[in-house]
């Protein structure tokens, strides 16, 4: 039986997430099978040796081998490569429980640390590290509920931080805390993109009149220039921050795109593109979904897409 129009789908080849990070790795077998093992992550799908999918959470990645293009029906002739080390466009952020524990079973496994488990002052508690494919992963523990305001921030447009420096001139991180605030309750493990733009400012009031985005949270230095922002569309996060060198317009290639599931993926498309996206390729039906996708003005690709009936 035919279901009405605009009736809401639930395609189980696809996970439930709005925002779906697209990792690319060499041996996607093989990644799954490190990814699972050092990270505690759950395979969800697999198509051969060139696509799957791992759940953590409420939150999802795919990965996907190298290629040139989008697919069989698709002119696009952009590489789609594993990072080369040293050179970061993302990383992803992942909520977890316990981010000392995780820490030392990444460990075991073999991630390759950047940056131990270390309290933050706005409330996480983290580590980062570098997995098989050379992609980075940011596991984080909230450990305080902080109040923006007690770090230089407020809520809402007028968000302002004077506390950080920018990254990029000072080549330091945000200052580190040791908080001595109880822990607050364990929250439920999420994962989330996050880009590196060469122009943070100009990227968050693109992402919202491109998207709609919702600004959740901004760090800014003391010109008042974003340097780190966490955005929502329809309630999935993503972050931003402002790395010029690692930006994919200074690296000219991508290792990463990203999937944005929207009901009208028509509307959602011209939105950006009236934005100041180009076209990579016109919204149409392939593969059980109608979809396009769109390079942003800070070298990144989004497919804009929903699954069909």
């Amino acid at each position: 039986m035919d279901l009405p129009a605009n009736t809401p789908v639930t395609n189980r080849s696809v996970p439930a997430c709005t925002v779906i990070p697209v990792l690319v790795y060499e041996d996607v077998s093989q990644a799954v099978d490190w990814l699972c093992a050092a990270f505690g992550f759950t395979e969800r799908l697999r198509a051969g040796n060139h696509r799957a999918q791992l759940i953590v959470g409420d939150g999802a990645v795919i990965l996907s081998e190298r290629r040139t293009g989008q697919g069989l029906d698709s002119p696009d002739a952009a590489s789609f490569q594993p990072p080369r080390p040293n050179e970061v466009s993302h990383s992803i952020l992942v909520h977890v429980e316990d981010a000392d524990r995780h820490y030392e079973r990444a460990r075991e496994h073999g991630a390759r640390i950047l940056h131990p488990p270390t309290d933050y002052l706005y409330g996480e508690r983290q580590y980062t590290a570098e997995d098989l494919g050379s992609h980075r992963w940011t596991f984080s523990q909230s450990i305080a509920d902080i109040d923006p305001s007690d770090v230089g921030c407020n809520r809402g447009q007028e968000r302002k931080c004077i506390v950080f420096q920018r990254w990029k001139t000072t080549n330091r991180r945000p200052t580190m805390m040791s908080t001595d605030r109880p822990r607050s309750e364990p929250i439920k493990t999420s994962i989330a993109p996050w880009l590196s733009v060469s122009r943070a400012t100009e990227a968050v009031d693109y992402y919202k009149a491109a998207f709609g985005a919702v600004e959740r949270y901004r760090l800014e230095d003391d010109e008042g220039s974003v340097v780190v922002a966490q955005l929502a569309i329809e309630g999935a996060d993503f972050w931003l921050q402002e790395d010029v060198d690692s930006s994919p317009e200074s690296l000219d290639r991508r290792s990463i795109r990203m999937i944005l599931t929207v009901d009208d993926p028509d509307a959602m498309f011209a939105q950006a593109i009236a934005a100041g996206a180009t076209e990579v390729f016109a919204v149409s039906e392939e593969h059980g979904w109608r979809i396009g996708r769109i390079a942003d003005p800070f070298g990144h690709h989004w497919e804009i897409g929903k699954p069909l009936r």
